[in-house]
């Protein structure tokens, strides 16, 4: 059974964006609140991390990341926003995957990272 901080954002979300994701920003939603992401980095033999920004047009290495989600080699992670109660991101929420932390870095995975991100919708 799922622990009370992660059944909130379960029970919230009412919508899941399935992606494969790079160092090519995709747009999850124009006002999102963004309770979990299911990443799957089974594709690759190196730590990779997944970048979510708040923000009208971001650009990838420039722009600092809002959240920061390192994602071990060979491993596939569920994370949770705020213990579940979830992440605004009123101006947008994009998101991308590189081989560099912090908000330096370009770089796509050798292999894309699958996204499971569960929202409210917006």
């Amino acid at each position: 059974m799922a622990s009370g901080l992660a059944q909130k954002g379960t029970l919230a979300a009412r919508n899941n964006s399935t992606q494969q994701l790079d160092a090519t920003l995709v747009q999850i939603g124009t006002a999102p609140i963004v309770y979990s992401a299911e990443l799957d980095n089974t594709g690759n033999s190196s730590e990779v991390f997944v970048k979510f920004f708040n923000a009208a047009s971001p650009t990838l290495g420039t722009t600092a990341p809002d959240e920061i989600v390192a994602v071990p080699a060979l491993t596939k992670i569920m994370h949770h926003f705020n213990g579940g109660d979830g992440l605004s991101f009123p101006t947008g929420c994009w998101v991308g995957c590189v081989t560099t932390a912090g908000t330096p870095g370009t770089a796509s995975p050798t292999n894309s990272v699958a996204a499971e991100i569960r929202t409210d919708g917006n």
